[in-house]
């Protein structure tokens, strides 16, 4: 659905000079991404990382509360895995979304706005003391968490990250 909506932005827009692109703003509860790592544990995307990694989650699939078990699993015995396989993923839709764009005019840019300050809210609730940098953790890893590793975005011209300061 998201691709068919660029590429109907891209075939609607793309032959106007004055536009440039779309930009995603990223929101804790906004996809196309998984927001914070208290979400993304649902039958496909373990199926997927089952397949894609290898890595077997020991939770039946089954199991009514397979959710939260996988969530045990999977962020305190191999959360390095299991959020660069996020980030991978998240990165490959918006390479997706990026070539999509790029069919209606090669120079259009898909933009990854990252926003700070509604993220700490809406992850960490109203603002106190352990909201303020050194705190909590870097936005980098908020962002890791969530599903973008920002370095993933270097090398795709076209493709960029913006971070609100």
């Amino acid at each position: 659905a998201v691709l068919g909506f660029v590429q109907e932005i891209g075939q609607r827009y793309g032959k106007f000079p004055a536009f440039k692109g779309i930009s995603f703003n990223m929101y804790a509860s906004c996809m196309p991404w998984f927001g914070s790592i208290h979400s993304g544990y649902d039958d496909t995307c373990i199926r997927l990382f089952e397949e894609e990694t290898g890595i077997k989650v020991p939770v039946d699939p089954k199991a009514p509360d397979r959710f939260s078990r996988r969530y045990g699993f999977l962020t305190y015995e191999c959360r390095p895995s299991w959020v660069a396989w996020r980030c991978a993923k998240i990165r490959e839709l918006f390479g997706k979304i990026h070539n999509t764009l790029a069919t209606a005019r090669p120079d259009l840019r898909v933009t990854v706005t990252l926003w700070c300050e509604p993220m700490i809210l809406g992850l960490f609730g109203p603002v106190a003391a352990s909201h303020q940098v050194y705190a909590r953790s870097s936005m980098y890893d908020v962002y890791r968490d969530a599903g973008i590793d920002v370095s993933l975005y270097k090398d795709t011209p076209g493709l960029e990250i913006d971070i609100e300061r």
